[in-house]
């Protein structure tokens, strides 16, 4: 990814809505409000001329201590939306050998934008069913293995053993 950082640095652009003296001292609402770097910011998505007052409605708390801050926006289009330019950021992104690039503050913010909307997912996707596969093995050889082969246990160790055979199935079909 060559002159990643000089094209990065050009699409950080300083919001004009600054010019205003009552936006530039603001606090962010703590339910959005991430860290990097010792910076704190929110993420929102934005139209090229936005109204001021839905960008304070949705970043900040008119309730909070306001501080001097900085708007910047990052203006790159389509990069946070499934599109073949997107993926094409992400693929080559996550290809990259130079590792010093995820120092980046606009790459930390953009991974933790995109993470908000992958963490659910991996959690229902992977977690969850990880720890259902645990406790049928749990079940299986708690109880069912040592009796097997005893009256009605034999039926129920087919039934937990095709639970699990089901499950290592899924596992290996959401790798492939």
């Amino acid at each position: 990814m060559p002159d990643l950082d000089l094209f990065l640095d050009s699409r950080l652009k300083t919001s004009t809505h600054l010019q205003s003296h009552w936006l530039a001292k603001q606090a962010l609402k703590n339910k959005s409000k991430q860290i990097v770097k010792d910076h704190y910011y929110d993420v929102t998505l934005g139209e090229a001329w936005e109204d001021k007052n839905n960008l304070v409605d949705r970043l900040f708390d008119k309730e909070l201590f306001k501080k001097p801050m900085n708007i910047k926006y990052f203006d790159i289009p389509e990069l946070h939306l499934n599109t073949p330019i997107g993926y094409e950021f992400w693929r080559q992104l996550g290809s990259t050998p130079e590792s010093d690039i995820f120092e980046r503050k606009v790459i930390q913010i953009l991974i933790n934008y995109k993470w908000r909307g992958f963490k659910p997912l991996i959690f229902v996707r992977f977690v969850i069913p990880y720890l259902l596969f645990i406790a049928t093995f749990t079940v299986w050889s708690n109880f069912f293995y040592t009796r097997r082969t005893n009256g009605w246990y034999f039926y129920g160790n087919l039934t937990v053993c095709t639970m699990l055979l089901l499950w290592s199935v899924y596992f290996i079909a959401v790798e492939i």
